[in-house]
């Protein structure tokens, strides 16, 4: 009777082994589960493995993670068999993340056989046939600036004067012929509104004598014919020089970006907004600038972070801007918007 008793506890044991090896859903969700003997992804444990990879998806797709896969097999087997078994069990676990868009590059895999436990006795852990994910960071490659590595102090001050004629010649053309196109309308009496105050002065004193003699009718209809229509209001509202101003600058700014994408390897441009004409201006300039040599573009760096364009602190020397912000990209692009930023190249010719 003992026996016999004995006999069917040992059937139960394994019926309720079979069954929890049969619902690894119970399993947590940060591991890849296998069943007893197998080494690719099968139906039973294929929800788990997907609900595995949404968990952490973020973290299997951040390209700046190594994906590190540990994998196991239970005890039962030879040593040897258990280690090429939990081998092919990372591998197959790879394919799955390579299949969900995870670089194989990025993948690697730590099979240990079964786990480091000397005597399981009779029983066979099912938690133990897993492959775990483990996430370290890439070390991060220290940048070397290329341009940054022809600084030289004892040079500085021709670098600035050579960095001055390179722009000149660069962009010289780009500018003049958005002046051209962008200006105020020539006006008989004025031929073109002065950029100086003083003669301005003269040229509106002029008109405005010349209103004053306006006596009847006929006299007013031949001196709004003689202005125009368009030039009265521009003088007196000053809506042309904010037009031309405006459109002027947004081509400035176009240029501006395109020195700072080259003149600094890493930055960004912000195109995206950019119509067809700004486009083309952005990379007329950026395929002129990338023909020149990493030195030159370094004196262009020169010219406009330690060489002066503006009214700056007098603390804030050019050998100060020069030690700390030759890699400062934004220093760069301000410094050239303050040179664009004078009159001559605002709305006046």
């Amino acid at each position: 009777m003992k026996a016999y008793i004995k006999f069917i506890i040992a059937i139960i044991l394994v019926f309720g082994i079979t069954s929890i090896q049969a619902q690894p859903s119970d399993m947590t969700y940060d591991r890849f589960p296998f069943e007893y003997n197998k080494r690719s992804k099968t139906t039973e444990v294929a929800t788990v493995w997907n609900k595995t990879f949404a968990n952490l998806k973020s973290q299997f797709l951040n390209e700046n993670n190594i994906v590190i896969l540990h994998s196991y097999s239970s005890a039962t087997g030879k040593k040897e068999y258990n280690y090429k078994l939990s081998k092919d069990r990372g591998n197959a676990v790879k394919t799955f993340l390579a299949n969900k868009g995870v670089q194989r590059s990025r993948i690697q895999i730590e099979a240990h056989g079964e786990p480091n436990i000397e005597d399981y006795g009779d029983e066979d852990y099912a938690g133990d046939r897993n492959v775990l994910p483990v996430f370290k960071r890439k070390a991060q490659k220290k940048y070397v600036d290329p341009i940054d590595k022809y600084r030289n102090k004892e040079t500085l001050e021709q670098d600035i004067k050579d960095g001055d004629k390179i722009f000149q010649n660069l962009v010289g053309p780009d500018i003049e012929n958005i002046k051209k196109k962008y200006q105020m309308v020539r006006k008989v009496f004025l031929e073109n509104p002065s950029a100086d105050p003083e003669e301005l002065a003269e040229q509106v004193k002029g008109i405005l004598k010349e209103m004053k003699e306006i006596k009847n009718t006929k006299d007013l209809v031949e001196f709004v014919g003689k202005i125009g229509l368009d030039a009265f209001v521009d003088l007196f509202t000053s809506s042309g020089t904010r037009e031309v101003n405006m459109a002027r600058q947004i081509k400035y700014d176009v240029i501006i970006e395109a020195m700072a994408s080259e003149c600094f390897p890493r930055y960004k441009a912000a195109t995206g907004n950019y119509d067809f004409d700004q486009k083309m201006l952005f990379y007329s300039v950026k395929l002129k600038l990338s023909k020149l040599s990493n030195h030159d573009k370094y004196k262009l760096r020169a010219r406009f972070i330690a060489g002066k364009t503006f009214d700056m602190d007098t603390y804030y020397t050019a050998k100060i801007r020069f030690e700390k912000e030759m890699q400062n990209v934004s220093m760069f692009k301000r410094n050239l918007d303050h040179w664009f930023d004078q009159s001559e190249f605002r709305y006046r010719d």
